[in-house]
């Protein structure tokens, strides 16, 4: 998502998701079943291709992230400030120095011309030079202390911000067909077990929910303790997102439990069609109106095409089964 967008991503990962899924039932992969319960297996296949089809057509839609944008106007920000830190800094000093100097002529009658423990000539203004020479020290050491903040901000950027638009592009496309991929086989384990029902495991979709999620849980939890060893127990947490997380994580259990039903009922090469297509759509338009990150006409253009191509695939699985 941060390499391609909110809605590019997912419409990649959901497709990729569709074509292991469908793949996972037909094909009868990891030791599955075929699932030939399609009236028209040539019209099911069909609509296979033309969502991959569909694929290639959202890899044309081109996010526009507002990277440049958000880097030029923090230069900007850190370049002001900096104009305005000198301007103190330098008045500061000027006071500084002209305070000193007042202060040395004032004294200068009470002050020898000549210390006799001294084997160098004593001048009135050497004590008044070295006191600003040091807070010239000083405030050279105030600036390196605060240059200290960028490198660290530095540091705790993205590793995005270091790709050219087209390696994070590549990075991101990468990313979602493998995420894609990954989530088209989450559902195997379970319906490995339920194939195998007469070996004493239950055939009811369901009764695998509380399992599946545990292992989901488990393995989170594995990755995040992970994430914590490798930023020496510094873990960056935005608390923002504590909340709807819960939330959505509540929401997904609820589609996750239906998507279970829908792969007893309609088996893989019907459900994932048809499922995995809707999450791209939503995200799609939230990238349209609300994030502003597809625009123009030509992109426009692709994802409106991508969006019907992809219909036309999923009504063809459809009906295989159906017909």
């Amino acid at each position: 998502i941060n390499a391609i967008g909110l809605g590019l991503g997912l419409l990649v990962w959901g497709t990729s998701n569709l074509i292991m899924g469908w793949a996972s039932g037909h094909f009868g992969l990891f030791g599955l079943k075929k699932q030939t319960g399609v009236a028209y297996p040539a019209l099911n296949v069909i609509g296979l291709f033309v969502a991959i089809a569909s694929l290639l057509i959202f890899s044309l839609v081109k996010t526009d992230l507002g990277d440049d944008k958000d880097k030029k106007s923090k230069q900007n920000k850190r370049n002001s400030a900096s104009d305005e830190e000198v301007g103190r800094t330098g008045a500061v000093q000027r006071y500084d120095v002209q305070s000193a100097l007042l202060a040395g002529a004032a004294h200068i009658d009470n002050e020898p011309l000549y210390n006799p423990s001294s084997s160098t000539p004593s001048s009135p203004y050497a004590s008044r030079q070295a006191s600003v020479s040091n807070s010239y020290q000083g405030d050279d050491e105030e600036e390196r202390g605060a240059g200290g903040d960028e490198s660290g901000e530095d540091a705790s950027k993205s590793i995005f911000d270091a790709l050219s638009p087209a390696q994070r592009r590549v990075f991101g496309f990468t990313g979602a067909i493998v995420a894609g991929c990954f989530f088209g086989v989450n559902f195997d384990p379970p319906q490995y077990l339920i194939d195998h029902a007469h070996e004493g495991h239950s055939k009811h979709d369901l009764d695998y929910v509380f399992p599946h999620f545990t292992g989901i849980f488990l393995t989170s939890t594995a990755y995040f303790m992970a994430y914590c060893a490798a930023t020496k127990n510094k873990p960056y947490v935005n608390p923002q997102v504590i909340l709807p997380g819960f939330v959505s994580g509540l929401m997904w259990g609820v589609a996750q439990c239906a998507w279970f039903l829908a792969n007893q009922e309609l088996s893989f090469v019907v459900s994932f069609p048809i499922i995995t297509t809707g999450p791209g759509v939503v995200a799609s338009l939230w990238g349209v109106f609300l994030f502003r990150e597809i625009r123009g006409k030509r992109n426009l253009t692709y994802l409106v095409t991508a969006f019907a191509v992809t219909a036309v695939g999923v009504v063809l699985i459809t009906l295989s089964k159906v017909l």
